[in-house]
């Protein structure tokens, strides 16, 4: 039943599945709505947004408009505002059974940004197994936008138990037409569930279930889903090497994670072996810590395409966004000293830019706030050792103006001097003018 609040329409009360994904913002709900149409099975599907265009050219059959349906107009304070309208029918749509709730959203605008948060804490609070899947803007959509980003998905890893991050920034220099570009991030994303889904709704040989997706899910931070395809003799050893090739990887070496589930899914007709499963995972495991939390499966999936007659799915988590380490301390630790205004970058945050959008990123940075990031050195600093050795090891977005201030010191001379120094003695001639600890240059 199309259920569309504001339309005044009934939404369900109870679903057997138990994942539920859910579009919000304009972004997510052009994600949910490919995952919909491509039929990923035993998923129930859900939109909210703050905008009723999009509503009107998807075909998610459970939507809640927020607001009068004009839009946040890119602003995030206004889209947690009117996200407080449709909390009762959010509520409704969160009781419906799931056990495990996706979160699509694209972040740096206004209602993805803003009200996706509310979202994932009111399922969090239900003890819902909750994942963030996020699309960072593109580089050229500016300084603002990027950090607005990067403070939603903060804040979003207070609250999830695990994030799925994709950038645009993987489809901007492919040469292909602008809406299949963009097409390609919903097919990683809609990849991403599918593969997660999978691993709980198909019933394996090796089994694996709900359970050990959330043993390996649960408060993990950063999660890198992958997956590849193989066939032919070679068919696991590719299907790894293609999973490891993936975007979702976003250059992450996943042999960091902490906690790791393999799982493989095959045509009944493929008749793979076992050895060609062990050999490959073992080979697979041998650079990862010993100590990692691993969990392995495989099953038959008979709707493998021809030519991708095996499939090779890896939940690695333990990340942190990006890989910067301890994201979560590093947000308390603003928020313990009263967090920075909108309009400072902070290092954290600059660092992070220059993780997910390169060298580009800090150019743009050092040009939007040449006051922040440039450091001005007198004639004193030249002379200063310490400060000159900290400027030439610390590349300029790491570096601290109050570390700098520290290094500063006092000096005497405008310009390296060489000089010899020798005492002189004082001799009968000397007058009471002479000073004897006279050095001479």
């Amino acid at each position: 039943m199309d259920t569309a609040i504001g339309l005044n329409v009934n939404i369900p009360q109870q679903s057997s599945s138990l994942i539920k994904v859910i579009g919000i913002g304009g972004g997510g709900v052009n994600a949910v709505n490919y995952m919909y149409n491509k039929g990923i099975g035993d998923v129930s599907f859900a939109a909210i947004n703050t905008d009723n265009q999009p509503f009107k050219r998807i075909n998610v059959p459970v939507k809640i408009l927020l607001g009068k349906g004009t839009g946040a107009g890119g602003n995030p304070d206004k889209a947690r505002e009117l996200f407080q309208t449709g909390v009762k029918e959010i509520e409704k749509i969160l009781n419906d059974g799931s056990e495990m709730v996706f979160i699509s959203c694209a972040v740096g605008g206004g209602t993805g940004t803003g009200a996706a948060p509310l979202l994932a804490r009111m399922a969090k609070e239900k003890d819902k197994l909750t994942v963030a899947v996020i699309t960072l803007p593109f580089y050229f959509e500016g300084e603002k936008r990027i950090v607005a980003a990067l403070r939603s998905v903060k804040e979003m890893s207070l609250i999830v138990d695990a994030l799925i991050i994709v950038s645009n920034e993987t489809i901007s220099n492919m040469e292909v037409e602008a809406q299949e570009a963009f097409l390609q991030t919903n097919i990683v994303l809609a990849n991403a569930v599918k593969s997660i889904a999978d691993i709980i709704n198909i019933e394996g040989i090796q089994n694996r279930d709900f359970e050990d997706v959330k043993a390996t899910m649960k408060n993990s931070g950063v999660a890198l889903v992958s997956y590849g395809f193989g066939s032919g003799d070679n068919r696991v050893e590719d299907a790894i090497k293609d999973a490891l090739s993936s975007p979702l990887l976003n250059k992450n070496d996943i042999h960091n994670a902490a906690r790791i589930l393999l799982y493989l899914t095959f045509r009944e007709d493929a008749h793979v072996k076992i050895n060609e499963i062990t050999q490959n995972v073992e080979k697979f495991m041998a650079d990862y810590d010993r100590r990692i939390i691993m969990n392995w499966g495989f099953g038959i999936d008979n709707s493998l395409e021809e030519g991708k007659e095996l499939k090779f799915t890896i939940i690695a988590t333990g990340f942190g966004i990006d890989a910067v380490p301890d994201l979560k301390q590093q947000l308390l630790a603003e928020a313990e000293k009263q967090q920075h205004p909108d309009d400072v970058v902070t290092e954290e945050e600059i660092e992070t830019i220059g993780k997910v959008y390169g060298q580009k990123g800090i150019a743009q940075l050092i040009s939007n706030n040449p006051s922040d990031l440039i450091i001005v050195l007198n004639d004193n600093d030249l002379n200063n050792i310490a400060l000159l050795e900290y400027m030439a090891l610390t590349p300029p977005f790491k570096r601290s103006k109050k570390e700098i201030e520290k290094l500063r010191k006092p000096v005497y001379v405008s310009a390296p001097v060489y000089v010899s120094v020798k005492k002189i003695e004082p001799t009968s001639a000397a007058t009471e003018d002479d000073d004897p600890d006279a050095i001479s240059y």
